[in-house]
């Protein structure tokens, strides 16, 4: 790395209770976090979870909360290695994210044990005498992180959910595929206590610098748009409004719109965690072009 000063990033977030949770009384089951610098390092990190709304994990709630905070965790354990050398020790945060989570969850259990108030009257009783055999399933939830270092963007992905970035050229792409393994409401979760189904990916910044922001979101979400084009607008818009505003503004404003795409979506809960460049403001707001955003060509975003 040079001697120039580390580059610098906003972080803002914000979650809402789906459309649908709040007409059946239920609880926001998404968790989201984030931290402009890890560990004394120059890593800028959002995470979020998405608790599974299925009857059978009725404290995926819980289970979300814990895994944003393991993730931190881990991250924070690991900030200087993931900075500059991210290769040589990514292989080992799958593992340390499932076994500090299933140490979290057993503390909970030991805290809380389960009790019949716990499932609802319409769980049949065979199903809730194998959660009080493995109770793990209690917990359910996807995890969806992204790290902004000085030379890298890493995604650590289980389950659903989306990273997208916003290029210096104003062009948006999501940055890992969608899981080809969902199917429907079915996703892979941190209760299959399995560090293989993870999918990580670490990318050098493009030739032309940083990316203008990044969007790690539930699937809440992308629910909310008919097409993966229209999904992709909202971040070339969310760049463009960050250019031209205030971020408390558009912090001011995240609630309503995060409401309004859980509307007109599935009514799910809904989360989104924003990793901004400051330095966007507004001398590159003439970049973002006023198009439909494509998928980045190969040219424009280099691999590991």
């Amino acid at each position: 790395m040079s001697g120039d000063s580390p580059p610098m990033w906003t972080v803002i977030g914000g979650s809402v209770r789906g459309a649908a949770h709040v007409r059946k009384d239920l609880p926001n089951q998404d968790a989201w976090g984030a931290w402009q610098t890890v560990g004394g390092q120059p890593v800028a990190l959002g995470v979020v979870a998405d608790g599974h709304g299925s009857s059978r994990c009725v404290r995926s709630d819980v289970g979300a909360r814990f895994a944003v905070e393991v993730t931190h965790q881990v991250v924070s354990g690991l900030a200087r290695e993931l900075g500059y050398s991210p290769s040589e020790v990514l292989n080992d945060v799958p593992e340390l994210l499932v076994s500090g989570w299933r140490e979290r969850v057993a503390n909970h259990l030991l805290q809380h044990p389960i009790t019949h108030d716990d499932f609802p009257e319409s769980l049949p009783v065979a199903t809730r005498r194998d959660l009080v055999l493995d109770p793990v399933d209690l917990y359910g939830t996807t995890l969806v992180a992204c790290l902004a270092t000085p030379t890298h963007l890493i995604t650590i992905q289980l389950g659903d959910g989306d990273v997208l970035v916003v290029t210096d050229k104003g062009r948006c792409v999501r940055v890992v595929d969608e899981d080809a393994d969902s199917m429907g409401n079915e996703t892979h979760s941190l209760c299959e206590l399995d560090p293989h189904v993870f999918r990580v990916d670490a990318r050098r910044h493009s030739r032309d610098g940083l990316p203008l922001l990044v969007l790690i979101s539930t699937d809440g979400v992308s629910n909310a748009f008919r097409t993966d084009e229209d999904f992709f607008q909202l971040g070339t818009d969310l760049a463009r409004e960050l250019t031209s505003r205030a971020i408390e503004e558009v912090v001011a404003d995240l609630p309503g719109w995060l409401s309004e795409f859980s509307s007109q979506g599935s009514g799910d809960d809904v989360t989104l965690c924003l990793l901004v460049r400051p330095r966007v403001r507004p001398r590159f707001a003439a970049r973002i072009p006023d198009l439909p955003p494509t998928r980045l060509r190969r040219a424009d975003w280099e691999g590991p």
